[in-house]
């Protein structure tokens, strides 16, 4: 017979796995644009830091409500279609 335990640690591990897996991908995906913003900046790390700030905070006051991620990828997507 099957013992009991193995079934709910690897219920456990699955459920964490689902909860805080996604967290973990967004966080990677938001220094991934990040890294993609400030090469496309060609300044400073603290510089492009300042502008990545100035420029989430103006776009959550346009558009509330969104995440890091989705302001990062709107700054990207304006500022190549501004080049």
């Amino acid at each position: 017979m099957f013992p009991w335990y193995i079934i709910v640690i690897a219920a456990a591990a699955v459920l964490i796995w689902y909860f805080y897996a996604p967290k973990w991908k967004s966080g990677n995906r938001e220094k991934q644009l990040e890294r993609e913003y400030r090469s496309l900046l060609n300044l400073s790390e603290h510089e492009s830091q300042q502008v990545i700030e100035r420029q989430i905070e103006s776009l959550s006051r346009k558009h509330p409500g969104k995440t890091r991620e989705w302001y990062l990828e709107k700054m990207i997507y304006d500022l190549r279609r501004d080049r």
